[in-house]
């Protein structure tokens, strides 16, 4: 769930949550990407070198899919509340990555016993 105190960077490709969102990085950590809670772009890191690294091509695709391994890690942590909130145990990402069905997901919060 979210985290309130300082925590060490991420392993190179992956992602980590942030007190004003997500971040990831690369695996070479030439680009990290911070979205925030909305999943919108708030900051972007490019190192210096990445143009040595990276063809102008091949560094788009590496900014696109460094943003979209944040804005993944955002889904999931916002499914993982909401189901901490129902008291619901499904698994995280294949909803959060669409592949629970929504309307699964609703049947079983709806025949759930009330208290």
């Amino acid at each position: 769930m979210g985290h309130t105190g300082l925590r060490p960077a991420p392993s190179r490709g992956q992602a980590e949550d942030t007190v004003s969102g997500f971040r990831a990085s690369d695996p070479r950590a030439i680009v990290t990407v911070t979205v925030d809670q909305a999943g919108q772009l708030s900051n972007l890191d490019i190192r210096p070198d990445a143009y040595e690294v990276y063809g102008p091509a091949e560094l788009s695709t590496v900014i696109t899919q460094t943003h979209e391994a944040a804005v993944a890690r955002l889904r999931e942590e916002t499914v993982e509340q909401f189901f901490d909130l129902c008291g619901v145990t499904l698994p995280t990402a294949e909803v959060a990555n669409g592949r629970t069905r929504l309307h699964d997901l609703a049947y079983k919060l709806a025949s759930r016993k009330r208290l």
